[in-house]
């Protein structure tokens, strides 16, 4: 508002830009400042837990696992409980509030089959007459149909079936040629020889006798032993 004819004119206008420069200089501090604070606080800040959400048991809280551990924990009002998967893998603050999940983890131990359960759990274990345990079902594999005998990926807490693993089909492998070597073209072994032709033999030349004894044979054998002592030659008797 000074009037460019006063003398002092010039000296105020030197000084407005003045404080016009020194405004940016602090500007630009105050910005510098609170990123450095956000360094400081992501640094200084704990670490998040991964756990395993299971489901809503009471319709509140939100059931975990962490470590082995369960928790009936709160969750972060920004997340909605429609986006929270049963089996998918969650981060945990240090107060076990359900911050966000992170999707189904896709590594795992894998587990067959060898029962189901008529609320839909799955009994599984790695082979059979071994220890087996109880796995729910993820959401993904809610709708799944599934059978004894299917292998699934479990997650960390062995408590969820997440995914189905599909086996590749087996191929069966023939020979081109009969191999034509008889029993008697083998030295010794007769034992072996003897075992192996009463199991493979005589189911096929008594099939009658046999299922009259409910009598089921192996489904191979195993030979064993150093070199040269016939298992080839045995193997290839068996196929001719």
């Amino acid at each position: 508002m000074t009037p460019q004819e006063d003398p002092r004119h010039p000296l105020l206008l030197s000084l407005q830009k003045k404080i016009m420069e020194g405004s940016l200089d602090l500007q630009k501090i105050k910005e510098e400042l609170a990123r450095l604070n956000q360094v400081v606080e992501k640094v200084t800040s704990p670490a998040n837990r991964v756990g395993t959400f299971l489901g809503f048991p009471d319709g509140e809280s939100a059931h975990i696992s962490v470590g082995g551990a369960d928790y009936y924990a709160n969750l972060d009002p920004r997340i909605s409980r429609e986006s929270l998967k049963v089996g998918e893998r969650i981060l945990i603050n240090e107060a076990f509030v359900v911050l966000r999940n992170i999707g189904y983890d896709p590594g795992g131990p894998v587990l067959k089959i060898t029962d189901l359960l008529p609320d839909g759990r799955l009994r599984a274990g790695q082979e059979p007459g071994a220890q087996s345990c109880l796995l729910v079902r993820s959401t993904r594999l809610s709708e799944e149909t599934l059978a004894p005998g299917d292998e699934v990926r479990v997650d960390a807490s062995h408590r969820v079936a997440v995914e189905k693993i599909v086996r590749p089909r087996r191929k069966d492998f023939f020979l081109d040629e009969t191999p034509r070597i008889s029993w008697e073209a083998i030295g010794g072994q007769k034992e072996a020889i003897a075992a192996i032709r009463k199991t493979i033999e005589q189911p096929l030349l008594y099939p009658d006798l046999f299922k009259k004894f409910i009598y089921a044979p192996p489904k191979g054998f195993l030979l064993y032993g150093p070199p040269g002592c016939g298992k080839t030659f045995l193997a290839r008797a068996v196929a001719g």
